[in-house]
């Protein structure tokens, strides 16, 4: 049997927490399979860093994250990173200088996202440079030549690829799509019965508030929907305390917690009219457990939500879009069930975490065979 010594260098970001913890649990079972996991980002940068000046800082930390990884170079047959172009940049650089006679490492790009030029989805997530700026043509010129000088890209939707292939140069043949999962084993489809007496419950999840439209969302249940169901908010920011009493607020749930399982059983739909978003494994496990899901197009969205049959697609900021879409589904338990149970026979076929992971190992292991014998 071939064994293959596989790097991860995961990161560490919201809304990855649970998609990696399903990824290792996977392919810890694979006995083909050596992994060096590390988990990169997202934290705090270490004080020794803290006066340099913050591009240098955050390389540094990246680089000390990294470390198990680097440390391994010689012995791994691949790397897979994780969100992470600026680590993978200094990964393909080292690859370039120091093993240009020998193979080296397989580099995998891993992500939710192709570079963008969306003005609009880069201000959310915090990039305020115009991509027609210097800076900015910079900028997405050097996230195209980290993607173009991988041996492999792997994305979580075809939204991903396509602008991967035919926006950044990256060859099509190099480009792959795998979807992201939920862990079947953990999320459990529960057909919903409800006696006339008991309101619906709303769920949302979404750590940053306004970005995943939470805001628009508590406008509207106050406005129409707070005598007739109950909203439960999951969420790290928001800048209210002043919630009628049908809303229920949650602060400190985390990925994979009993709790959120909990109000993911007792919900009666899932709503997330996000303003920007790559893909969405709360919309996933929503579907997973049995909830139709509203969700705006944004993204790789609409390759999860099918408009109509496992819930409804809207448009980013839509108000009636979202009030006619909440209204159909609290006032008709026979589509919440039919939508619901369509959305379970989805993520069976295409977001089931443990075909998934094997899928993307798979792939990992053609690479890697092509890469000996080239």
């Amino acid at each position: 049997m071939s064994r293959y010594r596989v790097g991860f260098a995961m990161y560490n970001g919201k809304g990855f927490a649970t998609h990696n913890m399903n990824l290792y649990k996977y392919a810890q079972r694979d006995p083909e399979i050596d992994m060096v996991w590390t988990t990169i980002g997202a934290g705090e940068l270490p004080e020794r860093y803290q006066q340099l000046p913050r591009l240098v800082g955050t390389q540094l930390a990246l680089l000390d994250e990294a470390a198990p990884l680097l440390k391994q170079w010689d012995d791994l047959d691949a790397i897979v990173v994780e969100d992470a172009p600026r680590l993978f940049a200094l990964m393909t650089l080292r690859k370039m200088v120091f093993d240009r006679h020998q193979r080296g490492p397989l580099l995998i790009l891993y992500q939710d996202y192709a570079p963008l030029r969306d003005a609009n989805l880069l201000g959310w997530y915090g990039y305020h440079t115009s991509r027609s700026s210097l800076p900015g043509r910079l900028s997405y010129a050097a996230q195209c030549w980290v993607a173009q000088h991988a041996d492999r890209c792997i994305l979580f939707s075809n939204w991903a690829r396509e602008m991967m292939v035919h926006e950044c140069g990256v060859a099509d043949e190099r480009a792959f799509v795998i979807k992201p999962g939920s862990d079947l084993e953990l999320w459990h489809y529960q057909p919903r019965v409800r006696s006339d007496n008991n309101r619906p419950h709303i769920l949302f999840v979404g750590g940053d508030f306004q970005r995943k439209g939470g805001d628009l969302l508590l406008t509207i249940f106050r406005e129409q929907f707070a005598h007739q169901a109950e909203l439960d908010l999951v969420t790290k920011q928001i800048d209210t305390d002043d919630l009628p009493p049908s809303v229920h607020l949650y602060t400190d749930i985390n990925a994979n917690d009993p709790r959120l399982r909990q109000l993911y059983a007792q919900a009666d739909l899932f709503v997330l009219p996000t303003r920007a978003d790559f893909s969405s494994l709360a919309a996933i496990e929503a579907m997973a457990v049995g909830l139709p899901v509203i969700i705006s197009k944004v993204g790789g969205t609409t390759e999860i939500v099918r408009d109509g049959e496992t819930g409804f697609l809207i448009t980013s900021d839509d108000v009636e879009g979202l009030r006619s879409s909440l209204g159909h589904l609290l006032t008709d338990a026979a589509l919440r069930q039919r939508m619901g149970a369509a959305g379970r026979a989805t993520v069976e076929q295409e977001f089931n975490s443990a075909a998934n992971v094997t899928e993307l190992l798979t792939l990992i292991k053609e690479a890697c065979n092509a890469g000996a014998t080239a």
